[in-house]
């Protein structure tokens, strides 16, 4: 589904310059659950921002279903991203002033689509992630795990082909981490999601179906 082939990423920092990717390759098969795992710096972050298009590479290519996503014009990228990707991260980004239900209503609003057509949506995403009877409460309202489930549901209402999560269990306590962990691994055998994850949970990546090892920029030989 996701092949990516010699990205290279340098940013300019003053008279310096850093080379955060430095030749990275890697396939991801659709369906795949997929873990990435290294030191702060080694370029995990990046390259999950890379492949979702919420970032460019300096050189090199991410084929998406063997299409190019960098040779799309810029304006067609963010279509690209709601139509195809979902993103959790460590820290869920939620709008204080908004419900759970709004805040999950937001990312098909931003698709084009109406409230009305996606309400039903968001509510059943929402009971599927356990927060049913939490719906109308917003974000002060809910502890950390279940701000995150609304973070999981968000990325998952548009039905995207793969789950970009960077770090999404960083802020919780261990079983909470692992819950939120099982309800990521449900939707990708469920719904044959792919997910690619970024973490430094050993024990996290020790339960998906492969773990890619970076530092420096490279992925390490397997």
């Amino acid at each position: 589904m996701i092949d990516v082939r010699n990205l290279q990423r340098t940013f300019k920092l003053g008279p310096r310059i850093l080379q955060a990717l430095n030749g990275v390759s890697l396939s991801v098969a659709e369906g795949e659950f997929v873990s990435i795992m290294g030191p702060s710096g080694a370029g995990k972050s990046t390259l999950l921002h890379i492949m979702g298009a919420l970032d460019r590479p300096s050189s090199g290519s991410v084929f998406f279903q063997g299409e190019d996503i960098f040779s799309l014009p810029e304006a067609r990228l963010p279509a690209f991203r709601n139509r195809n990707i979902g993103f959790v991260f460590q820290f869920h980004y939620l709008l204080t002033e908004f419900t759970a239900l709004e805040n999950v209503l937001l990312a098909n609003m931003i698709g084009g689509k109406t409230r009305r057509e996606d309400e039903a949506r968001a509510e059943q995403i929402l009971g599927q992630v356990g927060l049913a009877d939490r719906i109308h409460h917003k974000p002060g309202e809910l502890s950390g795990g279940e701000q995150q489930r609304v973070a999981v549901a968000r990325a998952l209402v548009t039905s995207p082909r793969v789950v970009l999560a960077d770090e999404p269990t960083g802020n919780l306590d261990t079983g909470t981490g692992q819950e939120v962990f099982e309800l990521l691994r449900h939707f990708n055998r469920e719904r044959n999601i792919t997910f690619i994850l970024v973490t430094h949970n050993e024990s996290l990546s020790s339960q998906c179906d492969r773990i890619v090892r970076m530092i420096d920029g490279r992925i390490l030989p397997s």
